[in-house]
């Protein structure tokens, strides 16, 4: 990121998760894919659909008449879909490549929806559901959770603990003794979330500067796991950074519990030292 950059996004990161504009997050993270892109024209671009979903909208519109507008405007009226075709494409990670574009992967189109609904009034909240990305929101009686990527489908207890048992396994209990798959994701983890999508697209196509990129990312966004770190290590000894490897795998020894990592990381500085003689 340019520095210019670099102190609108630390300033994003460093405020409140109930103040933190996923969008300008996820945007300002594509300008490192992107660095002519203008982010606050694609904010504007969110605003002026969150304008015609309003148009459809009557006075004192209840939630549902909210989710049922956007909808219809979102998918219906814009052509917003799943890219199914092409999932692993980096493209659906970007949220200025999804708008423009149409396509997208569960957590992108999750975030528009998110955001969509938060100009609308509407306070809707993402869910790191097993199996894909969904949406939930509040209602007199409960919540309605929805599925972006299925042209925003309203899921019943009863589809959701179906894709539970698809995504874990029919042994798995089901949602009446694990409430908690329900839990509201916050934004700044949706946004880790998504950021580790795009690593792991970047890593299976041995696209390993890119990975790195994204890696310094999810770690700037305050991720604490010491694995993010020795997933750092790993990416720089690949791209022969091996002084700044080292100093990863030493930070990842001092802060983890995991004694398997550990005796990897150990044996890496050993090797690293081993092969460069300068590093001692």
């Amino acid at each position: 990121m340019d520095k210019k950059t670099k102190i609108r996004f630390t300033s994003l990161i460093e405020s409140q998760d109930s103040e933190f504009d996923l969008a300008e997050a996820a945007l300002l993270v594509a300008k490192e894919e992107y660095p002519e892109l203008n982010v606050d024209n694609y904010l504007r671009k969110l605003d002026q659909m969150a304008d015609m979903v309003r148009h459809r909208l009557g006075d004192n519109p209840t939630p549902n008449d909210i989710a049922l507008a956007i909808n219809e405007t979102f998918f219906s009226f814009t052509g917003m879909t799943g890219n199914w075709n092409e999932y692993y494409d980096p493209r659906n990670s970007y949220l200025n490549d999804v708008l423009d574009r149409k396509l997208g992967i569960p957590i992108t189109l999750s975030v528009v929806y998110i955001e969509l609904a938060r100009r609308l009034g509407l306070s809707v909240e993402g869910l790191g559901f097993p199996g894909h990305f969904l949406v939930k929101y509040a209602i007199d009686d409960g919540e309605v959770v929805l599925d972006p990527f299925h042209g925003g489908q309203s899921l019943s207890l009863e589809e959701l603990d179906r894709r539970l048992h698809e995504a874990l396994g029919e042994d798995f209990p089901g949602l009446e003794y694990a409430p908690h798959l329900l839990d509201a994701t916050p934004k700044k983890e949706i946004l880790a979330r998504l950021l580790n999508n795009l690593k792991g697209i970047y890593r299976a196509n041995s696209q390993w500067e890119k990975a790195l990129s994204v890696q310094n990312l999810i770690l700037d966004i305050g991720v604490s796991d010491p694995a993010e770190v020795f997933d750092r290590a790993r990416l720089l000894e690949r791209l022969e950074c091996f002084d700044s490897a080292r100093q990863d795998y030493q930070a990842f020894i001092n802060t983890s519990d995991d004694e398997d990592k550990i005796q990897i990381a150990r044996q890496r500085l050993v090797d690293l030292i081993r092969t460069s003689p300068a590093l001692n």
